[in-house]
């Protein structure tokens, strides 16, 4: 099968973004330019991510391809956990309140909310309407206070239309290449251009929208919550798809290390603990707005491309994934999904 070069250029610049919209988060606080810069990111950077991985998954896994599953995504999940709860006991002589909350830690969130999508998604794309059930779910999950960052199962329920739109996507056999052909260019560039102007203008609006872990209570929308979210969901698969006709689909230098995504997603958490340890945040916000923003997109591409690189990639693997993978499940190894 032909390799899809789309799709590992977009892992590529979708993780640099991730990257980027940690580092920039600090900065967002300031307002202006740079909040609305923030925002528009966040507001495609995940669901495209998330899609993408519906679209990269096979609708009906077998047995042995469920067994991948709990190697690929679950065993990456419980390393990066251990490692991360080593460096916040280090850091700070404690477990954090993430595992004392029996919550994935920060970032980690996206691990195990794949491999709960990868479970689900064959039992939902059997219903009739796989699609507006899992909406009406993740619209009617923001009434409730107690779907919370818990097992983060708000999060889960919240982007899981994403992946089952991916999933959509190859059952229905549609093609990104021929939608390229019948719009016209500025289509997609309107409509980047049009997120961004929306949260340059949008002074209230508060990025929690985005992330999709709290009540509609808590973000003070108890009544009306489920139209602000439906025009979430609009907004960013709206700019989602925008993206994806934006995006390179010829073989480039990101081609070979997106397909290393979840390296990079997994390993700059650290970088990013790092730098705040160190106080280059606050550094950083001491700075120019323009010289700031310019700063961490430099180090965010930076990071991207190292944490990308094979070296980064066989050491994960190697020392890591696969020990822990013939610890738990008795020999193997774990294929990390990139």
């Amino acid at each position: 099968m032909e390799r899809n070069y789309l799709y590992d250029n977009t892992k590529f610049l979708m993780i640099f973004l991730v990257v980027f919209g940690h580092l920039l988060e600090p900065l967002a606080g300031q307002g202006g330019l740079v909040r609305a810069l923030y925002l528009s990111i966040y507001s495609f950077d995940m669901p495209v991510f998330v899609l993408l991985c519906g679209l990269l998954t096979k609708p009906n896994p077998s047995g042995d391809q469920s067994a991948k599953i709990i190697q690929s995504l679950l065993v990456p999940f419980l390393a990066f956990t251990l490692l991360y709860e080593l460096f916040n006991l280090l850091t700070t002589g404690r477990i954090s309140h993430y595992s004392a909350g029996l919550q994935p830690y920060w970032l980690l969130w996206f691990l195990f909310s794949l491999f709960c999508w990868r479970l689900l998604a064959p039992f939902f794309m059997k219903l009739k309407y796989p699609l507006p059930i899992a909406f009406a779910l993740a619209l009617a999950a923001g009434y409730s206070d107690q779907i919370g960052y818990f097992l983060g199962l708000s999060r889960t329920l919240f982007f899981f239309p994403f992946f089952l739109v991916g999933q959509q996507m190859v059952v229905s056999g549609f093609d990104v290449s021929a939608w390229r052909q019948r719009l016209p260019r500025f289509l997609p560039i309107a409509v980047v251009a049009t997120n961004f102007l929306f949260f340059l203008i949008a002074d209230d609006f508060s990025a929690r929208w985005l992330f999709g872990s709290v009540s509609y209570a808590t973000l003070g929308a108890e009544t009306f919550g489920a139209f602000a979210r439906l025009g979430v969901y609009a907004l960013s698969l709206a700019t989602a798809g925008a993206v994806l006709l934006l995006i390179p689909q010829e073989q480039t230098w990101m081609s070979e290390r997106g397909a290393n995504s979840l390296h990079v997603y997994a390993w700059h958490g650290f970088v990013v603990k790092l730098f705040s340890l160190l106080g280059l945040f606050v550094f950083a916000g001491k700075l120019p707005q323009a010289l700031g923003v310019a700063l961490w997109f430099l180090v965010a591409f930076g990071l991207s491309v190292v944490l990308s690189g094979p070296a980064v990639a066989r050491f994960t693997q190697g020392w890591l994934l696969d020990p822990l993978a013939k610890l738990l499940l008795g020999g193997g190894r774990s294929s990390s999904a990139g």
